[in-house]
C-alpha cells in the first residue's frame, strides 16, 4: 500500500474509532442516557392484585425496553422501619401506617418487590416522600427530618444493592405536599445528601421532584407555586441531579389549557421545554456544570381521570413522542441538556365516572392528627352500582395503560422512539423553533452505518383545550450527504412506508411524528 493511501487509511481508521467511541458514550440506552418509567410493580407472582397487572412486567420489558422503574417510598413517621408494606393509592407504606387500613389497600413484602427487579434486572429509582396525598403532609420539625434521613439510610440499605439502586429523587412535589418552610426543605435535602452520599458515593441522589409546570404569573390558592424551587436556586443545595416532573405545561385558563410541545412559557422562564434550557444556564451560572438535569416524572395530554379512547390514544401518542424528541435533543453550548427521561405510568388507568353519576360527598373532616385519613363512611363512598375499572383517586388517573391493562397506541409509540433512538448520537435540529407552528420540525441522529430523522409538524396552541390531532400535514425534504442503501419511513402507529434510496427525499408529516431511517 502506497504511503499516501496508508494515511488516508489511518485518518479513516482514527475517525470510524472516535465515532464509535462517542456513539457509545451518547447511546440511548444502558448507563448514558436513562430512560425510564414509573412502574407499579410491587409483588413477584402477583397472586394477590388484579389479573390486569399481571403483564405490566411485560410492558416494561417488552414493549418499552426499559431497565429503569421509578416506584414512590412513603415515610413511616411513627412506626418501625419495616419490609411489610401495603399499596393505598399506588404508593408503598409500611404496614403499620393508618393508609394500611384502607380497605383497598394491598398488603405484601417488599422483600418480594426486591426480587422481581433483581429477575427482571431492573434499577429501581425510589422516590421518597412521606405525604398519602396532595396537601395532606404532616407537619416538618426537627424530628421529621432525622427520621426521613434515617429511613432514606435504612432503605438504601437493605435494598440499594438487591434492586440495583443508582438515582433517589427526595420529596413529591413539594408545593402540593411539603407542610414546612423552604429552610426545612433545603435541611432535609443536605442532611440526607451528606448522610447518603458519605456512605454510597456512587449513588446519584436528585432534588425534590419539582413540579412547575403551570405557566402562570398568579398565585395558586394564596401560595407561590414557585417558591420551593426558587429557594433550592438561590441557596446552597446539594445534590448531582436536579429532579423535576415534567408534564405539559399548562396556561392560566383552565386544566385543559395545554401548551403544546414547541411553545414556549409566557410568564415563568423554567416552565415548558424551553425552559429546561434556561434552567440549564442558571445551574451552568452558578458553577454548578456538573449537576444533572432528569425528567423524572411526566405524562401526555389526557389529564387526571379524563376518559381514554382510540382517538385520544392516537392524540397522546403524537404529544407524548414530540415532547420526548424535544427533551431528548435539547442542548446548551453543544452538550446535551437532559441526562434521563422517566416517561408514563404504567399502571392501568382508571377513568372518572360522569358528572350525573358522582354522588355528592360531605366536606372533608376536619385534620385528624398527622395523617387526616379521607372520610370513607358509607354516605361517602361510591355507589356500588357506578362500574368503575377501579378507584379513580391517586396515580391510576394518570395511568398510561388502558383500564383492562392492555397496551396503549401512546405507550408502544414510546417504545418504538426509545428503540431507535438506541445507540444513536443526536447531531443537530435541521429544522423548526419554537412558537412556530407553520415550520416543520426535524430532529437528525446518527450512528455507525444509519441516519435517523424524525419530523413532525407542532401542534397549534388552542387556548383553554388541549391540542387537536390535525388532518393538515406540511412538506419536508431531507437532503443526505451519501448516497443511502435504504430508506423507510415509519410512522408512530408501526406503519412503514419504503422509499428509493436518492440524495434527496421529500414527504409530508402531520402532527403525529414519523421516522425517517436511512441506512448506509
Amino acid at each position: 500500500m502506497k504511503p499516501k493511501k496508508v494515511i488516508i487509511f489511518m485518518i479513516l481508521f482514527l475517525f470510524n474509532f472516535l465515532f464509535n467511541l462517542m456513539a457509545q458514550s451518547n447511546a440511548d440506552s444502558g448507563e448514558d442516557f436513562i430512560w425510564g418509567t414509573e412502574g407499579h410493580v410491587f409483588i413477584s407472582d402477583y397472586s394477590s392484585i388484579p389479573v390486569e397487572k399481571k403483564n405490566i412486567v411485560n410492558q416494561i420489558n417488552d414493549v418499552l425496553g426499559i431497565k429503569y422503574v421509578k416506584m414512590r417510598i412513603l415515610l413511616p413517621m411513627n412506626n418501625d422501619l419495616s419490609s411489610d408494606m401495603c399499596i393505598q393509592r399506588n404508593a408503598y407504606y409500611t404496614a403499620a401506617d393508618p393508609a394500611c387500613r384502607d380497605p383497598q389497600a394491598i398488603r405484601f413484602s417488599f422483600d418480594e418487590t426486591a426480587k422481581l427487579f433483581k429477575e427482571n434486572a431492573w434499577s429501581m429509582i425510589p422516590m421518597f416522600s412521606h405525604a398519602s396525598a396532595p396537601r395532606q403532609d404532616i407537619p416538618i420539625n426537627r424530628n421529621h427530618i432525622e427520621r426521613f434521613v434515617d429511613f432514606v439510610d435504612w432503605f438504601v440499605e437493605k435494598y440499594g444493592k438487591l434492586c440495583n439502586i443508582k438515582l433517589i429523587e427526595l420529596v413529591n412535589a413539594p408545593y402540593h405536599t411539603w407542610n414546612g418552610t423552604e429552610r426545612q426543605l433545603l435541611e432535609l435535602q443536605n442532611k440526607t445528601y451528606e448522610r447518603i452520599k458519605n456512605k454510597y458515593p456512587d449513588l446519584k441522589i436528585g432534588t425534590p421532584g419539582f413540579e412547575y409546570y403551570r405557566d402562570t404569573k398568579e398565585k395558586i390558592r394564596g401560595t407561590d407555586q414557585h417558591r420551593f424551587r426558587n429557594y433550592f436556586l438561590e441557596n446552597d443545595a446539594k445534590f448531582d441531579f436536579w429532579a423535576f416532573h415534567g408534564y405539559p405545561t399548562l396556561g392560566d385558563l383552565n386544566r385543559f389549557d395545554y401548551y403544546p410541545p414547541t411553545k414556549k412559557a409566557k410568564y415563568d422562564k423554567y416552565s415548558g421545554i424551553d425552559g429546561i434550557i434556561e434552567l440549564r444556564k442558571t445551574l451552568d451560572r452558578k458553577g454548578w456544570q456538573g449537576r444533572e438535569i432528569i425528567d423524572m416524572e411526566n405524562t401526555g395530554v389526557l389529564g387526571n381521570g379524563s376518559l381514554f379512547n382510540m382517538d385520544d390514544d392516537k392524540l397522546d401518542a403524537a404529544y407524548m413522542v414530540q415532547q420526548l424528541v424535544l427533551k431528548r435533543s435539547l442542548k446548551v453550548n453543544g452538550k446535551r441538556v437532559l441526562s434521563g427521561i422517566i416517561s408514563q405510568k404504567i399502571l392501568p388507568r382508571c377513568e372518572r365516572p360522569p358528572r350525573d353519576q358522582v354522588p355528592e360527598r360531605k366536606p372533608p373532616r376536619p385534620r385528624r392528627g398527622a395523617f387526616n385519613p379521607r372520610d370513607r363512611s358509607p354516605q361517602n363512598m361510591n355507589p356500588p352500582d357506578i362500574n368503575q375499572p377501579s378507584m379513580w383517586s391517586g396515580e391510576c388517573a394518570w395511568g398510561s395503560l388502558y383500564p383492562d391493562g392492555s397496551t396503549t397506541i401512546s405507550v408502544k409509540a414510546v417504545g418504538m422512539l426509545i428503540s431507535n433512538l438506541s445507540n444513536l448520537v443526536h447531531v443537530v435540529r435541521v429544522s423548526g423553533e419554537f412558537d412556530d407552528d407553520n415550520t416543520v420540525w426535524i430532529e437528525k441522529f446518527k450512528g455507525k452505518s444509519r441516519e435517523l430523522y424524525i419530523c413532525f409538524k407542532p401542534f397549534a396552541y388552542r387556548q383553554g383545550q388541549r391540542p387537536e390531532l390535525g388532518v393538515s400535514t406540511i412538506p419536508y425534504r431531507i437532503n443526505f450527504s451519501n448516497m443511502p442503501s435504504n430508506v423507510d419511513i415509519l410512522d408512530i402507529y408501526g406503519n412503514k412506508t419504503k422509499v428509493a434510496p436518492a440524495m434527496v427525499i421529500q414527504h409530508s408529516v402531520g402532527n403525529a411524528p414519523q421516522f425517517v431511517i436511512a441506512q448506509f
